[in-house]
């Protein structure tokens, strides 16, 4: 088909097949060995040695199983006793806490060399007693945005005050 000059006869059905001499040839890099196939072969399909079974390998655990039941049972008591501490806590809200705590708070005084109140948001421990500012957070800043304002309003204050920087 492909190796005759008359393009018509590519596509005669009936047409004679070319001798494999007249086929394309191509450059062999000299890297791979010429006994090697392409594509490789599929590895599921190559077949396996057989594997040598032997009867005294087989069921070995059955000596020491109730030594296991009694290690695996002791593991797991343990891992319940280690996570029994570790369930979520969820807070109550802040005023809630805040209402709780009001009559230590007034029993508490601030002293100069203190830093931050141990109450409501900047007075935030984890179950390890660490706290915000532990970690470099500074507590002093509010949590909560006292104002709450549209965003096409505070673009507006901003380029207000853009202008009288101009001025």
């Amino acid at each position: 088909m492909g190796g005759s000059s008359n393009v018509l006869s590519w596509f005669w059905p009936l047409a004679r097949t070319p001798d494999r001499s007249t086929g394309l040839e191509y450059e062999v890099n000299g890297f791979e060995d010429l006994h090697v196939s392409w594509p490789p072969p599929d590895p599921d399909r190559i077949p396996l040695p057989p594997r040598d079974v032997s009867d005294g390998v087989a069921f070995t655990g059955a000596e020491g199983s109730s030594y296991d039941v009694q290690a695996f049972k002791q593991r797991k008591a343990e891992d319940l006793r280690r996570q029994a501490g570790l369930e979520i806590e969820r807070r109550k809200r802040f005023h809630q806490r805040l209402a709780e705590n009001s009559e230590d708070e007034s029993q508490q005084s601030d002293g100069p060399n203190e830093k931050g109140s141990d109450y409501g948001e900047e007075g935030w421990r984890n179950s390890e007693g660490e706290r915000l500012r532990d970690f470099g957070v500074d507590e002093d800043i509010e949590f909560y945005d006292e104002e709450d304002l549209p965003l096409g309003v505070l673009i507006q204050r901003r380029a207000q005050a853009a202008l009288k920087e101009l001025k």
